[in-house]
């Protein structure tokens, strides 16, 4: 039996729960909580520092999922964000665990006192902030139920939990699993087994079997199968996607051994890498564009159940119209049967009315049956013989009715479905593409053509980052030969890097440098490797922050022209960046850019023109703003290309 998806999958599981901790817990425990934003009323968005230096985005959405994402989007700071803010900024995720084998996620979070932070991934599932008493803090909703309730200064309570099918004795499960009708319902319902693993696990024969009539050791088998397929997802997972008819529908930690015809699996090296593409597959979508699905899957629906009715009004129809028919060429016997029918019945007993040519009868509804032309008619002796002829008739009238009006219906749902095709068409001609995140972005950034990637401060404190924790003695260290310009780092790990290479770094180092704002035309920069550079100050003297010493021979790339282009960069028609670099580099690689030298038109100015510029694209670039174009522009400039591409 193939595995079934008549239904998308919305949200994380219980199994998905425990794979998805274990790869959190190797990625980002001891990282510390650098900002927390709003993505909706129901989710955060935690930006972390991971104990690298490396920044990472971890999306805690309450009844949907928890996981880490490279494509954040924009994130608010309205609501209760500022009261997550002041409790969880600074705090550091030092453990990471799983209530029971339930859908909730506990962040033990360490600062300056001990908290929680508690993610619901159940129905009406809330994010809550719980403090070292159990106390709520702040919850990204509050909650009154039967059981519980969830608001600030109230102890939290977690909500009621099945029992876990890892932890319960043969016994007890052998006990639960006899109350109920079916193994596989009672999996789900009793346990909270995951649909998915179940229809896995077991054949369709022992699912829908009744526990009443299986062995206890047919029962415990099924525990011991249940047990031991949880615990090896766990350990290895094998994480996918299933995409049926090229729309994703579920995700899993496991390889299904079965498909429906017309879907494929979609293999990922990580789990977080899953469920983090699946989601961002619906959040591309336009939220126009989801309401117009929607609107056309009902009408779709609707069209479908009226189609369905119209042909069996149609088959009615064809039946009533014979009936009618056999009824009129024999109208005169079928009136005599009824009145000998009616004497007989006054006269001596229903048992009498097999005389009259009846098949049968039932007195007590007052009715008999006649075989005509081998179709069996049914009349009554409470109403005469005419009465019911001419009820026969309005039926067959009304009906007609009914029919023109169904057609009617048919036509106007069958308008309506093809003019939402064609808006849907319309609204879909470009492609949505989601930001894509790397930790690189925070700097500004190249990959240059053989591969290698260079990072640049903005600021005094990005420089002092990249040579205290990022460099190593073989990057190499570039800066411009001039005060005002960022450290650039080029990570060679241990290869040798080209010229053509390092002049595309220069670029960048010399067009982000004071020489920009002073209109210089080329400027000289020098590169070092990481061994050369030292960050304590000679004895007597004082480095500020983001200075450094350089020790030994410099190396010159003379006359390094500052033109610089900014462009959009997308990646399997999903993903962008943002990216700035040498014109002749980018142009083979961006689907729209403009080129910048130093002139005299603000940033501002120029960012709206490479805005406009996009909507020329094939693509909806979706929560770009024009404030991060404008980090990308040196400054004052002239615009000396635009290029779009599709």
């Amino acid at each position: 039996m193939a595995l079934s998806y008549g239904k998308v999958k919305k949200s994380l599981s219980s199994l998905d729960v425990a794979v998805i901790i274990n790869e959190l817990s190797e990625l980002i425990v001891d990282s510390r909580i650098d900002n927390v934003f709003r993505l909706n009323e129901d989710s955060l968005l935690l930006k972390l520092i991971l104990k690298e230096g490396k920044h990472a985005y971890l999306v805690v959405e309450g009844g949907v999922r928890v996981s880490l994402t490279t494509h954040p989007g924009t994130g608010g700071s309205g609501g209760r964000v500022p009261l997550f803010r002041r409790y969880l900024r600074e705090g550091v995720i030092s453990r990471i665990t799983q209530h029971m084998f339930e859908r909730i996620v506990v962040f033990e979070i360490r600062g300056r006192e001990d908290l929680r932070l508690v993610a619901e991934l159940l129905p009406r599932g809330i994010v809550a902030v719980v403090d070292s008493s159990g106390k709520v803090l702040v919850s990204t909703k509050d909650l009154s139920a039967r059981d519980r309730a969830v608001r600030p200064g109230l102890p939290y309570v977690f909500p009621p939990v099945l029992p876990d099918i890892r932890g319960v004795s043969s016994r007890e499960f052998v006990d639960l699993l006899r109350r109920e009708r079916e193994v596989g319902r009672a999996l789900v319902k009793v346990f909270g087994v995951p649909p998915e693993v179940v229809n896995e696990v077991l054949e369709e024969s022992l699912r829908k079997a009744s526990p009443s009539t299986l062995s206890d050791e047919d029962l415990v088998r099924v525990h011991d199968i249940i047990k031991s397929f949880i615990e090896g997802v766990v350990r290895k997972p094998e994480p996918v996607i299933i995409a049926c008819n090229d729309s994703y529908v579920s995700f899993h930690p496991f390889q299904p051994r079965r498909l429906e015809g017309g879907c494929r699996v979609i293999s990922f090296k990580s789990f977080n890498e899953a469920v983090d593409e699946y989601f961002q597959f619906f959040e591309g979508r336009s939220a126009e564009v989801v309401e117009e699905v929607e609107e056309r899957d009902r009408v779709s629906l609707t069209l479908s159940k009226a189609r369905e009715n119209y042909e069996e009004m149609i088959k009615t129809r064809e039946e009533l119209v014979g009936l009618v028919k056999l009824v009129q060429e024999h109208y005169d016997l079928l009136e005599s049967i009824w009145e000998c029918v009616s004497v007989k019945v006054r006269s001596s007993g229903w048992e009498s009315v097999t005389s009259c040519n009846v098949s049968s009868y039932d007195k007590d509804t007052g009715s008999y049956e006649v075989v005509l032309e081998g179709r069996t008619l049914n009349f009554s002796i409470l109403k005469d013989f005419k009465t019911q002829y001419f009820d026969l008739l309005r039926r067959l009238k009304n009906l007609e009715e009914k029919i023109k009006k169904t057609e009617e219906v048919l036509k106007n749902l069958e308008e309506r479905l093809r003019v939402l095709d064609s808006v849907i068409e319309e609204k879909t001609r470009k492609i949505p593409v989601v930001r894509s995140f790397q930790w690189y972005h925070v700097y500004h950034w190249v990959i240059t053509r053989n591969g290698f990637l260079a990072v640049g401060g903005r600021d005094a404190a990005q420089n002092e980052k990249i040579v205290r924790k990022l460099m190593k003695d073989r990057d190499i260290f570039m800066h411009a030969d001039i005060q005002g310009a960022p450290v650039f780092l080029v990570f060679t790990e241990g290869r040798e890097v080209p010229e053509e290479d390092l002049y595309e770094v220069a670029v960048l180092a010399a067009s982000y440098s004071k020489a920009w704002k002073e209109k210089l035309r080329a400027l000289d920069v020098f590169w070092v490797s990481g061994s050369q550079v030292g960050t304590a100050a000679p004895a007597g003297q004082y480095l500020p922050k983001g200075s450094f010493m350089v020790y030994g021979k410099k190396n010159y790339i003379r006359d390094v022209e500052l033109r610089v282009s900014i462009g959009i960069q997308v990646r399997d028609d999903k993903y962008y960046e943002l990216v700035a670099g040498p014109p002749e580099l980018l142009k083979s690689r961006c689907c729209a850019l403009i080129t910048l030298e130093p002139g005299d038109a603000k940033p501002e100015i120029v960012a709206k023109e490479f805005m406009e510029l996009l909507r020329k694209t094939k693509y909806l670039v979706k929560d770009l703003k024009l404030d991060d174009v404008i980090r990308y522009v040196p400054g004052p400039s002239n615009i000396t290309e635009k290029m779009v591409v599709g």
